[in-house]
């Protein structure tokens, strides 16, 4: 009997991906035991072809690189590249701006944010396509960039396969880079032709004259002293990913308004005047908002922290200058009430109404476990298990797709056997890891990184449908939650361990550990009681009672 072809595929999330295990004896030298690429499809028939055609290219690099034909190409050779690219990019841009001012307009070929890798879509709005790069890097997708890299290795003539290293590390200096060249694109549109940042100045001899003069003899410039800051920050890894995306463009926004001083010069009516500017300026037709302004401020106020620590400044002259913001009523969210949970989970509750399950179970678990709505709506059917025979939720963040708060989000919940048990949910996720599927709720998409953001739009237009009344959000069920116990008399510890905060206090947070045995938690869990019978939800065809 002939045996089957492989057919190299794997189902992720809907969408099905080429997967080729690497032989043993190239696997140091590319890092990597497979190599793993979306073919941008859930179809298996389109995705079969797409995928023999993959496994040709693959078993020729395979041989190519046995071989000893591929070369190397250091770290400074593929920053040298981009850099240079990027540099082409903007001095074309500049001179296109000049010669046809009237009808040219800059645009970028970029993947769509769900779409396959070999999929560009053109993108003439900056702010759209910084977006759609910072995805690409949140969600360690840069080589989605891989068509625009290949292209300009090919043009240098370095000979890099598109599943080396250096190819990933290529994408991403570009996708870095480029998500910064956009920034002097938005400038220029905005009318200053000639706009540029330090990364991406002209090698002409004449700018490099003129930004030599700039530095004074007596000490550093605003923006060398951002650099040397950004420069600690990167090295340590004390930034997390969103804000070494984020951080470049709020300073930015300093020396666009202030120039780039000496910072020698910067004193209190410095600051003052950066204050009154940010005060004053128009972005996109309207002012920024207090909340904008303070963040702008706080990133000054954390450059010259470091400014202060380091000489080149006696006192950070932009602590205490944030303004005050009116709470809103999203920071002062309400508990429910018993009242208010008889009237959510009562007739009306959309158990039978929806065609997805996620509306049935989210909520019930956000009470009885007091978890974020992220922390839900991402979950893995691994995430949910037995310990000890008891059903835990883990909350981790131990794939590409989940992300938790803080350190101290990472914590195992105990699940109220009311939902367990009475409603059915281990049963339920049985089921879905069964299937195959990787989430328990798969039918949730991510919209701006997010899975919960389609379950927070929801249940807002539930919760004022059913005429819940005050500040109330699904955020409330933590409130809730809290309050419950602590009404219980289980100590705050055990709350702030449940529900993923910081114990409060140096002694309990250094030296208190985590206590993950589900039986340890599990007696304080059952303490909770909201006041309110929901026995009818057990009819409902959402609920799996064996």
């Amino acid at each position: 009997m002939a045996g089957r072809a492989p057919s190299y595929l794997v189902s992720r999330a809907g969408t099905v991906h080429f997967r080729f295990c690497l032989p043993v004896d190239l696997r140091p030298r590319l890092g990597r035991t497979e190599l793993r690429m979306s073919l941008g499809t859930g179809r298996l028939r389109e995705a079969r072809v797409k995928a023999l055609a993959l496994a040709v290219v693959v078993f020729a690099f395979v041989n190519e690189l046995r071989a000893g034909k591929m070369s190397e190409l250091s770290s400074d050779a593929v920053y040298e590249l981009v850099h240079k690219e990027l540099v082409r990019i903007l001095e074309q841009d500049r001179l296109n701006r000049i010669r046809d001012p009237w009808s040219y307009k800059f645009t970028v070929d970029l993947p769509k944010p769900d779409g396959p890798y070999d999929e560009l879509v053109q993108i003439d709005d900056p702010d759209e396509g910084q977006m759609i790069l910072d995805g690409l890097v949140r969600e360690k997708r840069w080589t989605h960039m891989s068509k625009p890299v290949m292209d300009l290795l090919e043009e240098n003539k370095a000979d890099v396969s598109p599943w080396e290293p250096e190819f990933s590390e290529a994408c991403y200096n570009y996708t870095q880079g480029l998500a910064l060249a956009l920034d002097v694109i938005r400038r220029r549109n905005d009318g200053d032709i000639e706009y540029n940042i330090k990364p991406f100045f002209s090698p002409d001899p004449i700018v490099q004259q003129a930004e030599a003069a700039a530095v004074t003899i007596d000490g550093r410039k605003l923006s060398d002293v951002i650099a040397l800051y950004i420069q600690e920050k990167t090295v340590s890894d004390a930034w997390g990913e969103r804000t070494r995306l984020e951080y470049p463009r709020k300073i930015a926004t300093l020396t666009e308004l202030m120039g780039d001083a000496d910072i020698s010069a910067v004193n209190h009516e410095f600051a003052r005047t950066y204050k009154e500017r940010l005060l004053a300026h128009v972005s996109k037709g309207k002012n920024l908002s207090p909340r904008t302004i303070n963040n702008l401020i706080q990133a000054a106020s954390g450059l010259f922290d470091y400014a202060e620590r380091h000489g080149y400044v006696e006192k950070n002259v932009f602590r205490r200058l944030s303004m005050p913001e009116k709470r809103s009523a999203r920071d002062e969210r309400d508990m429910f009430s018993s009242d208010d949970l008889a009237v959510m989970f009562g007739p009306g509750y959309p158990g039978d109404r929806m065609k997805e399950p996620w509306p049935f179970w989210i909520p019930l678990l956000g009470l009885y476990t007091g978890a974020r709505i992220e922390e839900l709506s991402q979950l893995h059917v691994d995430d949910v298990k037995r310990i000890g025979g008891l059903l835990v939720i883990d909350i981790n963040d131990n794939a590409e797709d989940k992300r938790v708060k803080t350190a101290t989000s990472k914590r195992i919940v105990p699940v109220h056997p009311f939902v367990d048990k009475e409603l059915g949910f281990g049963r339920y996720v049985d089921i879905v890891r069964e299937s195959g599927t990787v989430r328990v709720f798969q039918a949730l998409n991510r919209v701006n990184f997010k899975y919960g953001h389609s379950v927070s739009t929801w249940f807002g237009k539930y919760v004022k449908r059913v005429g819940i009344a005050g500040a109330k959000s699904f955020h409330s069920f933590r409130h809730t939650f809290t309050t419950n116990l602590i009404h219980k008399e289980v100590p705050v510890q055990v709350v702030d361990w449940l529900t993923g905060h910081a114990t409060q206090g140096e002694t309990a947070g250094r030296y208190t550990k985590l206590p993950t045995d589900p039986a340890m938690l599990m007696p304080h869990v059952m303490k909770l009681d909201f006041g309110v019978d929901l026995s009818h939800l057990k009819k409902t065809r959402f609920a799996m009672i064996e």
